[in-house]
């Protein structure tokens, strides 16, 4: 008989090491899930520092409705521009100096001939 209530102690603390074994490793996974769930939120909040650490500007409204239209363009609808194009940059910005020239320097000659000069301010008092 004694040998027989030593293989059931020995029997019952096997299964009590077993579920107590069993209960670590579910423990032990539950950390790992929330160490997962840490490193990426810990991921995120370190990309969105490290952007407004590098990059510190700030951007107008305007642009920044710009800009996301073009990301949805982009990345939502596929919808990319065939490269290179047929107008070069040099091309655009020539097109907007004469533009700028075309609309503004014309505007500079009529206020200066509109204001009088230091001598016609003397001679009309």
């Amino acid at each position: 008989m004694g040998s027989g209530a030593s293989d059931i102690e020995s029997n019952t603390t096997a299964v009590e090491e077993d579920e107590t074994a069993e209960e670590g490793e579910e423990e032990e996974e539950e950390r790992e899930v929330d160490d997962e769930a840490e490193e990426e939120s810990d991921d995120e909040t370190s990309d969105e520092e490290t952007f407004e650490k590098h990059f510190p500007i700030v951007i107008p409204d305007n642009l920044k409705t710009i800009l996301e239209k073009d990301y949805f363009f982009v990345n939502e609808k596929d919808k990319v521009l065939d490269l290179p194009a047929r107008r070069t940059v040099l091309s655009i910005l020539e097109s907007y100096v004469r533009f700028f020239a075309a609309r503004y320097m014309p505007r500079t000659k009529e206020r200066r001939r509109s204001e009088p000069r230091e001598k016609d301010k003397t001679y009309l008092t």
